[in-house]
């Protein structure tokens, strides 16, 4: 296919990165819409704080086991095609969620849905380093992780007054029917494009990615970004999960007032996560940068536990700017620490691998200490894990 070819039948960058953005939006919808209405769930299910917290972090069990794997399969079918494939899963995962007689059916549906982020984390930066134009790849990949605050700050607000009206269900259905909407426009992007599918015949295929995983297993730098990207989601991406319902039974606010509070958490992060992207291209560092972001976040979360409450609406701000400055800079660094192009979904791969393995535990553990000795210490806990992660960044020295 030739060049000329391609731009007639291919959308351009800034729409493929729009509707992406919008599809991938699915993703944090059915991931994030336990946590604001939680009591709902606990009640229903008579579930205790472990309970509740494994059924959070379930969702990324899938991911843990799928995303090298789903690297492997983006390198065979295409990224295009595995972001459809990850919204069926989404969709079948939330429809036998909303008709789950039991806490077990609920937390199976919960690992089908994981299945849907897996293929979604690993496809959508793979398409954002395909289209993004040279030099604004920090822009790009910042614009794209937008998607996760999207998602939060659609459910934080909405979930409580859709379960307030009608029940937990009613939450579930909306998921659904925003899943339909986005397999449209999904289906519709790919008809627009002739050029999504993989080239490369499957013989060649299969000798290349084996070539390619053993390279980035090699890799020590991109197991360094790994191990940074996990300590940040076991830290922050959980507190985020538990705040509302920290401050709701512990703070004495109401539930939705609570969501709504932290929902103003993820926009910011939402808007951190693009001026990230601009000023680490700008900066043209990652590796200080992203580092030195972290471990400063280990103040804020001791801060949630003796600030007022008058305090929060600034706070939250900063709160939610600080923190996302480090998964923007990994995913923009992955590209930068590999051989060639064709290790990125493998690249990719592992970078989920650790993140999806600290969305497995992290709930669980802080739902475990929040039980046995309190949410003060389950919020301490993270803080030398969040100095660890950064200063493992800033000694990435591969990393620019």
């Amino acid at each position: 296919m030739t060049q000329t070819n391609m731009k007639k039948t291919s959308p351009s960058a800034a729409v493929i990165l729009f509707v992406l953005v919008i599809t991938a939006v699915s993703a944090p919808l059915c991931l994030n819409k336990v946590s604001p209405i939680a009591p709902y769930l606990m009640s229903g299910f008579h579930l205790g704080a472990a309970k509740l917290g494994l059924l959070i972090s379930v969702f990324s069990i899938t991911g843990i086991f799928l995303a090298l794997p789903s690297g492997l399969l983006i390198q065979r079918f295409g990224p295009y095609r595995c972001i459809l494939a990850a919204l069926l899963a989404l969709l079948s995962g939330s429809l036998l969620g909303v008709f789950s007689p039991s806490f077990l059916w609920l937390l199976i549906s919960r690992i089908l849905e994981g299945t849907g982020l897996a293929l979604i984390a690993v496809a959508g930066p793979a398409i954002v380093n395909q289209v993004a134009p040279a030099g604004k790849k920090g822009m790009f990949m910042g614009l794209f992780s937008s998607y996760v605050g999207i998602g939060q700050v659609l459910t934080y607000n909405l979930a409580p007054l859709i379960a307030k009206s009608g029940g937990w269900k009613y939450v579930w259905w909306a998921c659904i029917g925003y899943i339909l909407l986005t397999i449209f426009l999904w289906i519709l992007l790919m008809a627009k494009g002739t050029s999504f599918a993989s080239e490369k015949p499957v013989s060649r295929q299969d000798k290349a990615m084996t070539k390619d995983l053993a390279k980035n297993i090699r890799n020590k730098s991109l197991w360094g970004l790994t191990a940074s990207l996990f300590l940040y989601t076991i830290t922050y991406a959980v507190i985020q999960m538990f705040l509302p319902t920290y401050l709701n039974e512990i703070r004495g606010m109401e539930l939705s007032k609570a969501s709504s509070l932290v929902s103003i958490c993820c926009l910011s992060g939402t808007a951190s996560s693009l001026f990230a992207g601009l000023l680490s291209d700008k900066l043209n560092s990652r590796r200080v940068f992203g580092g030195l972001a972290l471990i400063a976040s280990a103040a804020l979360f001791y801060s949630i536990t003796v600030l007022p409450l008058g305090a929060y609406p600034v706070f939250i701000v900063i709160l939610g700017m600080i923190p996302p400055i480090l998964p923007v800079c990994t995913y923009a660094a992955y590209g930068e620490i590999i051989e060639n192009p064709s290790q990125s979904g493998t690249a990719l791969g592992i970078l989920t691998t650790g993140q999806n393995l600290g969305f497995t535990l992290g709930p669980a553990l802080f739902g475990f200490i929040v039980q046995q000795s309190g949410y003060h210490s389950a919020f301490y806990y993270t803080m030398p894990l969040t100095v660890l992660g950064g200063i493992l960044l800033i000694l990435n020295k591969k990393v620019k």
